[in-house]
């Protein structure tokens, strides 16, 4: 997919954190019930807020220090790479 994006436009939808961390951009979707509807939400992570929902991918609700030094790790070793 990484050697795809350098022609096309990719959008790929995922659970794995791991294949998230090679995207450019990335964004949480959401379905919320508002009014008694229920809509998608489509929120762009950056910075933290990535690293956050990384973690949650990760790690469900189990947050940890380390899960977060792994998360940056691997974010770090996708630019890299």
């Amino acid at each position: 997919m990484k050697e795809l994006s350098d022609g096309y436009q990719i959008f790929c939808v995922t659970h794995l954190a791991q294949i998230a961390a090679f995207a450019d951009h990335q964004f949480r979707i959401e379905k919320r019930v508002l009014d008694g509807r229920s809509v998608t939400c489509v929120d762009p992570l950056e910075g933290e807020d990535r690293v956050e929902e990384l973690v949650r991918m990760m790690s469900g609700s189990r947050a940890t220090d380390a899960a977060r030094q792994h998360v940056k790790e691997l974010l770090k070793a996708v630019r890299v790479g």
